[in-house]
């Protein structure tokens, strides 16, 4: 305010005018940074899906206790079979 008479409502007008821009500008920047946040957190969400993903595909590949028990029976079946025939065979 370059004038040095202003009245009292001028005065308290222009402080006013004043806060109130303050506040837009820092609404403005406020909003600003909550919109970054947002999308870092997706961003980083997103990554988090993904290795979900990789592991849930991961854990396709493993063998099930019902396939590691099927598979320890005919490989005792085998071993046996080979130490029958290996016991035949020797004197």
């Amino acid at each position: 305010m370059a004038e040095e008479n202003v009245s009292l409502r001028e005065y308290f007008e222009a402080l006013r005018a004043d806060d109130l821009r303050a506040v837009a500008e820092l609404a403005a920047s406020n909003e600003k940074a909550l919109q970054e946040t947002r999308a870092a957190t997706e961003k980083r969400f997103d990554s988090v899906n993904e290795f979900r993903g990789q592991l849930s595909d991961q854990s396709k590949t493993y063998v099930t206790k019902a396939e590691l028990y099927a598979g320890l029976i005919a490989v005792t079946a085998i071993v046996g079979a080979a130490g029958v025939i290996f016991r035949f065979f020797t004197p």
